[in-house]
């Protein structure tokens, strides 16, 4: 599956290939769009009725309305060898360490893990994944292309830095004043 998630600095197109990279890890700010284009991702990948999803992190409720297989962060070496799971690992600097390296090391169809630094670091510095997107937001969100937010030298060297798609409503996550009320 390759999936187009934005562009770089220098306007060249920015594609996930999950083919090719099974350890991604988006790297960024609060707000630069880490678990909305997780869930673009795994609305893509669950496409497939045979393919499952399973989200850990601090608020899994943000990935309601996606077929998620399970949330309980306990029970993961159950999963291994699945070739048909998306494990996401949503903010992953607040998910035990041990966990984080673990689920990385487990042979699953793809697992995405979104980061403000920390995680993205040890697991680069490790050679735990494949690929590390830094993400940032133009300054000027007015569409006129401002300039952009430098990354943080806390984040990996080896990062590809990519300016972010603007993602639909359904690619949102949803959090939870908005769940059960219809509200989408």
């Amino acid at each position: 599956m390759r999936l187009r998630i934005g562009h770089t600095p220098t306007f060249d197109d920015v594609v996930v290939d999950t083919a090719a990279e099974r350890r991604i890890v988006f790297v960024g700010d609060a707000g630069t769009g880490k678990t909305t284009l997780c869930r673009f991702l795994a609305r893509a990948w669950l496409a497939s009725a045979r393919r499952r999803c399973a989200v850990i992190g601090t608020r899994p409720h943000e990935f309601d309305g996606l077929r998620v297989a399970h949330t309980d962060r306990s029970r993961y070496s159950s999963w291994s060898n699945r070739s048909d799971l998306l494990v996401v690992v949503d903010d992953a600097d607040g998910v035990p360490a041990d966990l984080v390296r673990g689920l990385v090391r487990h042979r699953f169809g793809l697992v995405m893990l979104t980061s403000y630094g920390p995680a993205a670091r040890l697991l680069t510095d490790r050679g735990l994944v494949d690929r590390v997107y830094g993400l940032h937001r133009p300054r000027d969100t007015s569409g006129a292309g401002g300039e952009l937010v430098q990354g943080r030298l806390d984040w990996p060297m080896q990062l590809v830095d990519v300016v972010v798609d603007p993602r639909g409503p359904a690619d949102q996550p949803r959090h939870r004043w908005a769940i059960g009320s219809g509200a989408r």
